[in-house]
């Protein structure tokens, strides 16, 4: 399975043992004019799928599914343009969007058992980077500390402000 992903989401997406493609679609800088969506697009093209789930409702998303010309398409019927997809998925507001998701692909969402957790591989280095980061947020409230001793300015603003750094 490929997944078309925007480039906050490729490292999610990347670390899937389920996803075998990441393909990042720049909306916002590489692929915003249409010359440079439609190059995008005849890339895409030349990987011949077969069928395209869209659980995205934006008119490029339908104009991508479009465009590649698959015969087996899904999409939610408040796509800005649903016609787009040949098969149509109620969606459901009030429904997660885990659960949304699953339903668009045909899955059963009536029981609890789709609340799964994701399965991701975080290898070694972006472990250390997560642990420094964490290690770093807990000396700048250390440090916050002792300013607050130091300075003995332990007013009811500065308690507030303190006790919603330590929680994060």
């Amino acid at each position: 399975m490929d997944v078309l992903a925007i480039p906050s989401t490729e490292k999610i997406f990347s670390s899937s043992p389920y996803v075998d493609d990441v393909i990042v679609i720049d909306k916002k800088v590489k692929h915003k004019s249409i010359i440079r969506l439609n190059n995008f697009i005849k890339e895409l093209r030349k990987k011949s799928y077969s069928k395209i789930y869209s659980p995205h409702r934006s008119l490029r998303s339908a104009y991508v599914t479009i465009r590649l010309g698959v015969r087996e398409t899904y999409g939610f019927d408040n796509s800005s343009l649903k016609y787009a997809y040949k098969n149509i998925v109620k969606y459901k507001q009030t429904d997660h969007e885990v659960q949304r998701n699953l339903e668009l692909i045909g899955e059963n969402t009536e029981d609890k058992s789709w609340k799964i957790s994701p399965e991701i591989i975080i290898d070694e280095t972006e472990k250390e980077i997560v642990s420094a980061f964490c290690h770093l947020i807990k000396l700048m409230q250390n440090l916050l500390l002792l300013h607050l001793e130091v300075f003995g300015k332990r007013n009811a603003i500065q308690k507030n402000i303190l006790g919603k750094l330590l929680k994060a």
